[in-house]
């Protein structure tokens, strides 16, 4: 990583009239960020001038401490009401109780002490106007995940976003992660633009419903939806081993989720299925019966740690009982059973190349709040 002096300040070109001849500091050329020396700071007038006349956004990046966290919680406070502003498909996730100020505080106390995380601040003559989150995690399957990246309202469109997500992406390396994943509202089309525009790509999409309202009506199928139990477990391993292998080939583009499978997956499924059958109340299988076999099944759980409290964790229909009502029949069961047990809402999610599934679960009401993005990053030279 290219380390920045404190003469030094980061800017993002967006006019091709910049002289980009300039000796520089040794950065990636693939972020397109350029480094420029400081000089004696100008009159404010003639400062604003330059800067206009140039079309660059100057800001100072350094590393936030804790004693940033006042005015870090601030930015983040605002861009949520930003978000919430947006967001009409998933209200509930906005109607909490504890003021975000709180909440905020509480996520970003572990990271002072962490190595593996970090935050930026971003800089306009001192005064803070955004700021990124980012840490290394275990690979899962991406190594680096960027948290959080704000810029205050009066300077979105100006650059800072870009000079953040580089810093972010830099540090990234640095770390020897050679990808890095993030998270994005749905409804948030602007910033969804800006990471496709830095490299990102789309590769999950988490959707939502409430789980008391109506979806469209399930087709009558010839046979019989039951709770699976472990008598089940070789047919319903047949099955979910099917799914697995389905999304494998369903994802070229994000290759490292399913890059290290378990020496004996089979056996790894088996134990995973453990959970279903010892934890009835928190976990549950709906298998699909024609009398003769089982040819579909859904996976249900009740979570703590997702903003919706059910989760359809995987479907499955096969392929020769397809388009005859099997699937809507088991997402019936599956949602009866999470408003049975008060999670009001529901969340699963659809990989971005599997158009066809995002067309099913629209049907039966639910809609995409959340996107994943991945880019992968060069590797370091030591």
């Amino acid at each position: 990583m290219a380390v920045v002096p404190a003469h030094y300040s980061l800017c993002v070109a967006f006019s091709c009239n910049y002289d980009q001849s300039a000796s520089q500091p040794d950065v990636a050329p693939s972020l397109r960020v350029l480094y420029t020396r400081r000089r004696a700071a100008p009159p404010a007038q003639s400062a604003t001038r330059l800067l206009w006349s140039y079309g660059l956004a100057m800001v100072q990046i350094r590393r936030a401490a804790v004693r940033d966290e006042p005015v870090i919680v601030h930015l983040w406070s605002a861009h949520a009401a930003y978000q919430r502003s947006l967001e009409r498909v998933w209200p509930r996730r906005w109607a909490v109780t504890a003021p975000c100020e709180r909440t905020y505080a509480r996520l970003l106390a572990p990271v002072w002490a962490d190595p593996q995380q970090a935050v930026f601040i971003a800089e306009d003559e001192s005064q803070p106007v955004g700021f990124v989150q980012v840490a290394l995690v275990e690979p899962d399957p991406s190594p680096a995940r960027i948290e959080t990246l704000v810029a205050a309202a009066s300077q979105r469109g100006t650059g800072v976003e870009r000079a953040l997500m580089a810093t972010a992406l830099d540090w990234c390396v640095e770390g020897k992660a050679d990808e890095v994943v993030l998270d994005v509202l749905a409804a948030d089309t602007a910033t969804v633009r800006f990471y496709e525009q830095q490299g990102f790509h789309r590769v999950l999409s988490a959707y939502y419903r409430p789980a008391d309202t109506a979806g469209a009506e399930p087709r009558p199928a010839p046979g019989t939806v039951r709770r699976a139990g472990a008598a089940d477990e070789a047919a319903v391993l047949c099955m979910w081993d099917a799914v697995r292998r389905f999304h494998r080939e369903l994802e070229p583009h994000w290759p490292r989720r399913w890059a290290n499978p378990p020496p004996d997956i089979l056996s790894w499924l088996a134990q995973a299925l453990q959970a279903y059958w010892q934890d009835t109340g928190r976990k549950v299988i709906f298998v699909y019966d024609t009398g003769r076999e089982l040819v579909g099944f859904v996976r249900v759980a009740l979570l703590d740690s997702w903003l919706c409290p059910g989760q359809v964790e995987s479907l499955y229909v096969r392929d020769d009982y397809r388009s005859q009502g099997v699937g809507q029949v088991l997402m019936a069961q599956a949602l009866a059973w999470c408003a049975a047990h008060e999670a009001a809402e529901v969340g699963l999610h659809v990989s971005a190349s599997n158009a066809s599934a995002a067309r099913f679960y629209a049907r039966l009401g639910f809609r995409p709040v959340l996107h994943t993005y991945v880019r992968p990053l060069p590797a370091t030279t030591d």
